[in-house]
């Protein structure tokens, strides 16, 4: 088989919430630009594994994303500690011809994390808008600025994951990073991937064309309000 040799774009999911919408936003954008001609898999970093899981239990896929070939398993417990994940993680994309790759991130950050976060194109925070969730974005937001201590950062953004009818709260307009377009808590997405046509896709195609357009652009500038 002919491996791809570009470098895939590396695009990490980043919250410290439980149930925030971590793996639920990986699975949704990787469908996106795998149907819109972007080939992206999902490597899953988080020790529950439940991106992992629902590929081996799930009907759902799309006209070009097949979750059981494009939901990869991140590395096993036997790395040795300090080792950093994300030659295998771009190994792996690359052994799959990816031109994304989108890492579900576990939300207790440990040494693969940060290794992560540092070598990332973007960076997304899903957020909901209660104020246990501002404190914990504004956690996830100083783990970002550890892991980017003399790197130069990555752009990142909070993508508000709502309820239905919610608008994102000051709380997370507060916290220094632009917003990208909000997805709602429809029905649908329990199951794991929006149906076409839904407004849960629309909204998901909306934060797809948002960070595919901040990864074309090569900015210089920091992605944090100054401290």
């Amino acid at each position: 088989m002919q491996y791809s040799s570009h470098q895939p774009r590396l695009i990490a999911i980043s919250s410290h919430k439980g149930g925030s919408g971590r793996t639920t936003l990986a699975l949704n954008l990787a469908a996106a630009w795998s149907d819109a001609g972007e080939h992206t898999v999902v490597v899953d970093l988080d020790p529950r594994q439940g991106a992992s899981l629902w590929a081996l239990h799930t009907n759902h896929s799309t006209a070009s994303f097949n979750p059981l070939a494009m939901v990869l398993a991140g590395l096993s417990d036997s790395e040795e500690e300090g080792a950093s994940p994300v030659a295998d993680i771009l190994g792996q994309a690359r052994r799959n011809n990816a031109v994304n790759v989108i890492v579900d991130l576990p939300a207790q950050p440990d040494y693969r994390s940060m290794a992560v976060l540092k070598a990332a194109d973007l960076i997304l925070v899903p957020a909901a808008g209660s104020a246990l969730d501002a404190d914990l974005t504004a956690s996830t937001l100083k783990a970002i600025r550890e892991s980017a201590h003399e790197y130069t950062p990555a752009p990142a953004f909070i993508v508000p994951v709502l309820e239905a009818g919610q608008l994102p709260s000051q709380g997370l307009r507060a916290m220094g990073l632009p917003l990208a377009p909000v997805l709602h808590r429809q029905p649908e997405l329990s199951q794991g991937l929006a149906t076409p046509g839904s407004k849960a896709a629309s909204e998901v195609a909306a934060i797809a064309a948002y960070a595919s357009e901040r990864l074309q652009q090569k900015q210089a500038a920091p992605a944090f309000a100054a401290a």
